[in-house]
């Protein structure tokens, strides 16, 4: 017999998950990460027709590719301030329970691996106020 031993190497361990992404937008004066299993799209903010006894955050409706999107904005439904409406603006069309809507933000940023340090937005729950 001989002393010749094999070496067995230990298995490496799977890499860790990557992290989700986030598409980092403005609201008020705060940022704020949305998941972007949720964003369909960013486009920049048309017309909003507004819709009679609505809630204030409800803005009102607009069209986004041919489709009728309802538009919350963001900041009115966290708490804030209206979001002004100008060229940095952005409605960020997302979708929740299958049913798309669009939030109206002050700015729309990029798109980065976990939140930046911003809180996670609950897009199923701000559906509740679409």
């Amino acid at each position: 017999m001989t002393d010749d031993a094999v070496e067995i190497a230990e298995p490496e361990a799977p890499p860790p998950p990557p992290e989700p992404r986030h598409l980092t937008v403005r609201i008020a004066e705060a940022d704020y990460a949305l998941p972007v299993t949720h964003v369909r799209e960013v486009v920049r903010v048309e017309r909003i027709t507004r819709i009679p006894d609505a809630p204030a955050q409800m803005r009102g409706l607009t069209t986004v590719r041919g489709r009728l999107v309802p538009v919350l904005d963001a900041a009115l439904a966290l708490g804030s301030g209206a979001t002004r409406v100008d060229d940095a603006a952005r409605l960020v069309v997302v979708e929740a329970s299958g049913r798309p809507f669009g939030l109206l933000v002050a700015r729309a940023g990029a798109v980065i691996a976990g939140t930046g340090g911003a809180p996670a937005l609950d897009v199923e729950a701000l559906e509740g106020a679409a």
